[in-house]
């Protein structure tokens, strides 16, 4: 079976969440705590884990994941700012363009979107 990969944007409390509780077998990966509210939309507690950094985002991306159709990722902008910041205190840096010019930049979208796609 063809694995489709797809994100969705949107304001806040537009309903993303909500729309991908009614995928199939979802199971979420979450950053902002909100997973308990969407128990009401059918979410199961088994079905998903809170990471808080990027260590435990990638930790949880190689989870077994065999029994899910569905792998949500709740809310991706907290994760990529935890890999730049990871970056940055992992080479004692402040700020990811201290590195030089779009260094930085793309040394962190790199091994995130590399995670990403695991």
């Amino acid at each position: 079976m063809k694995r489709i990969k797809m994100c969705l944007y949107g304001d806040p409390g537009t309903g993303k969440s909500v729309w991908a509780c009614g995928s199939d077998k979802p199971f979420f990966i979450t950053t902002d705590g909100n997973y308990e509210w969407l128990e009401e939309f059918g979410a199961k507690p088994e079905d998903h884990i809170q990471v808080n950094n990027w260590d435990e985002a990638k930790k949880a991306f190689r989870m077994n994941f065999d029994k899910y159709e569905t792998i949500v990722i709740d809310l991706l902008e907290d994760m990529f700012k935890w890999c730049e910041r990871d970056y940055c205190t992992k080479n004692r840096f402040e700020h990811v363009s201290d590195v030089g010019y779009g260094k930085g930049y793309d040394i962190t979208r790199n091994e995130f979107f590399l995670e990403m796609c695991r």
